[in-house]
This record gives C-alpha cells, sequence and structure tokens, in this order.
C-alpha cells in the first residue's frame, strides 16, 4: 500500500513497485507453505480427508492433532500453534 501511494505521488519508480509486489508474494508464498508443511506434520492433514458431513472440521482436525501418532507431530504442533497464536493477536501501528 504504501509503495502504491508512492508510485502515485511519484517518490518511486514502477520498477521498486513491482520489486517490493513481487518480494512480497513471494514472501507469502514460503510463508503459507511452511505453515501447510506444519499442519500436515502435526496431524492435520488427514482430518480434510474425512469431512463427508461427518463431522464438523474443528472437532476432526482437533482429534486428529490430539492422536497423532510419531514423536515428531508434538514438536510440529507447538510450532504450528504458535505461528497462529502470534498471527491473530492484536495489531499495532
Amino acid at each position: 500500500m504504501f509503495m502504491t501511494h508512492g508510485w502515485l505521488q511519484g517518490r518511486t519508480s514502477l520498477r521498486e513497485l513491482g520489486a517490493c509486489w513481487g518480494v512480497s508474494w513471494a514472501g507469502n508464498l514460503v510463508g503459507s507453505g511452511f505453515l501447510a508443511v506444519l499442519f500436515v506434520a502435526g496431524g492435520g492433514g488427514l482430518a480434510l480427508l474425512g469431512l463427508g458431513g461427518k463431522s464438523p472440521l474443528i472437532v476432526t482436525v482437533a482429534a486428529a492433532k490430539m492422536n497423532a501418532p510419531g514423536w515428531n507431530s508434538s514438536p510440529a504442533r507447538s510450532c504450528a500453534t504458535g505461528w497462529c497464536a502470534s498471527r491473530s493477536g492484536p495489531r499495532r501501528g
């Protein structure tokens, strides 16, 4: 938004605006991919397969995460929980 405003006022070039948008898009893509990996590693991936109207999504996901096998699922769940909690807090500035 700031770069667009700067471009409209003639303070930045179209090339700088495009570079900013490109880096922002790429960063969002990498971050969402990382969050998806954490979700699947935490046991949430299998919950999405059995949605056929049998149970609400939140219950299915919670049950799969609580009962996920393996030693590596607990750290992945912890990371995903911290990531989501930090993203949902109040924004300042």
